[in-house]
């Protein structure tokens, strides 16, 4: 049987998981990879990224777990992340 390599697949994610951080730490934590195959995973648009001037890239956490099926909330690979519920088609005022 396959050891888990990184912490999505053993299920431990920080709770609560950032909502941003660096390149390595979103390849280490996701991918398990290095810093020279997370920073081409981001360039690949794997890892979704925010552009900081000169100081590089930005991770963001939240938008790959969900990418990836996961709760970011509970870090839970198991649980799907629930869409908000939107309240377009209803109509106002009307009672049903």
């Amino acid at each position: 049987m396959a050891k888990a390599t990184n912490a999505l697949m053993q299920g431990t994610l920080p709770i609560p998981l950032p909502v941003t951080g660096t390149v390595p730490e979103a390849g280490k934590l996701f991918f398990n990879a290095g810093r020279e195959k997370s920073y081409r995973l981001a360039r690949q648009k794997v890892i979704p990224t925010v552009d900081n001037g000169s100081r590089g890239k930005i991770a963001l956490f939240h938008v790959l777990a969900r990418q990836l099926g996961v709760d970011p909330s509970c870090g839970n690979p198991g649980s799907k992340a629930v869409p908000k519920r939107s309240n377009a088609g209803r109509q106002e005022g009307v009672v049903r």
